[in-house]
């Protein structure tokens, strides 16, 4: 496969252009197919970087990645153009998921190689806080919850490491 044949901003280019993702025909900005049947498991801990990662190979190979998360939760990341929540089929070649951590309607998919994502843990649990106390990948609360907080903080951080 020639998935960097071109420049960046070529790829861009090509992506407003064409804007083929998801359109039943799995291939690479260079026009290279994908091989059927192959998958690729892309699991992390919340809150480790996935979202970004995605963009990233969405960006640079013209394939979208895929989640295997229910749909409701993600909703925001629909709207921020990741149109590959909750599709684990043929359209996708990466698939993000939070494996072990399943929650109820997340969908089995079978993969054939896996990469792992992993981020230390003190820069998770914050990250993971100011997301579900805001429903934002960006904005954070106007306190520091460990600070003001700290018998909360260390149930939270307790509660979410095991």
């Amino acid at each position: 496969m020639r998935v960097l044949k071109s420049t960046s901003e070529e790829n861009l280019r090509h992506y407003e252009k064409e804007n083929n993702i998801l359109d039943g025909q799995r291939r690479f900005f260079d026009g290279d197919e994908l091989p059927a049947g192959q998958r690729i498991a892309y699991t992390t801990f919340p809150r480790s970087g996935n979202t970004f990662l995605r963009r990233y190979l969405d960006q640079i190979t013209g394939v979208e990645t895929g989640a295997n998360m229910p749909l409701i939760p993600t909703t925001s990341q629909v709207m921020m153009g990741m149109r590959g929540e909750n599709i684990v089929d043929e359209r996708v070649w990466v698939v993000k998921t939070h494996y072990p951590m399943n929650m109820p309607g997340t969908l089995p998919f079978h993969s054939n190689k896996t990469i792992v994502c992993v981020r230390n843990p003190m820069d998770v649990f914050p990250s993971m806080f100011n997301h579900m106390s805001t429903w934002s990948h960006s904005v954070k609360p106007d306190f520091e919850v460990e600070k003001e907080f700290p018998e909360f903080w260390d149930r939270f951080v307790i509660h979410k490491a095991l």
